[in-house]
């Protein structure tokens, strides 16, 4: 049994994190399901991250872990959900430039992020 540190990560910045005791022999499901356990994210939207890089998708991912290491995670839909965020922001500034133009154009850059179909304005 070894303590490991789960990170979530928001970004490239620490969010949330918990030390965890776990065995070595851990499976990569095994690992998923610690992290929809401790940060309630479903395995299809994780990103893993040990030692710097995506953690392999092998049988015992964490072999070699040693007392104090760290594991990573970001949520796939980060990025898009920061660029939702600035394109929204920019609808709502078009909105009280009262700019049609504006905010037409950023309200599909922002459904375009989730692939939200759109009609024709």
């Amino acid at each position: 049994m070894v303590e490991v540190k789960f990170t979530l990560l928001r970004g490239e910045e620490s969010y949330q994190s918990y030390t965890m005791g776990i065995s070595s022999e851990i499976s990569y499901d095994g690992v998923q399901d610690y992290i929809n356990l401790l940060f309630r994210m479903f395995f299809c939207n994780q990103q893993i991250y040990f030692r710097g890089e995506e953690m392999p998708i092998v049988e015992h991912p964490l072999k070699s872990v040693e007392d104090g290491e760290e594991i990573s995670i970001k949520h796939f839909m980060w990025v898009n959900w920061v660029r939702f965020k600035q394109h929204s922001h920019n609808a709502w500034q078009a909105i009280q430039s009262e700019s049609e133009e504006s905010l037409v154009e950023h309200v599909r850059l922002a459904a375009l992020v989730f692939g939200i179909p759109q009609r024709n304005f």
